[in-house]
């Protein structure tokens, strides 16, 4: 499109349709169908959606990948499925579970004190 010269006005522009979330939503759904759920949804769609697990979930995700995330949290959640079994852990033998996700140490540390206060 040529610009106009100056002093004159611009040319009209085509009147602008509002967004309508109605009509995106579907098409947003279809669009993503076909890619996994996120670590957290996978995780409470399973039953795995207490406060104190997604929390624990949430902690391992930090700077992990979803793919090492899920199983994690999983075996994590089979070994120690409350905060009282988690509480019992040792940080060493919690650091062993959770090994796989990135920063397992301080991780296992915040993970077990927050379930140590949730026992408290």
């Amino acid at each position: 499109m040529a610009r106009p010269k100056r002093n004159q006005p611009d040319p009209p522009r085509a009147a602008k349709r509002p967004f309508d979330i109605e009509a995106a939503m579907p098409l947003l759904r279809e669009a993503v169908r076909p890619y996994p759920k996120a670590a957290l949804f996978e995780l409470a769609a399973e039953g795995h959606d207490s406060v104190f697990e997604i929390l624990a979930a949430c902690i391992i995700s930090i700077r992990t990948r979803d793919e090492t995330t899920l199983p994690t949290a999983r075996r994590l959640f089979a070994e120690a499925p409350t905060p009282a079994d988690v509480a019992a852990l040792t940080a060493k033998q919690l650091e062993a579970v959770i090994r796989p996700c990135t920063y397992p140490e301080p991780k296992a540390k915040t993970i077990r004190d927050i379930a140590r206060r949730t026992v408290n």
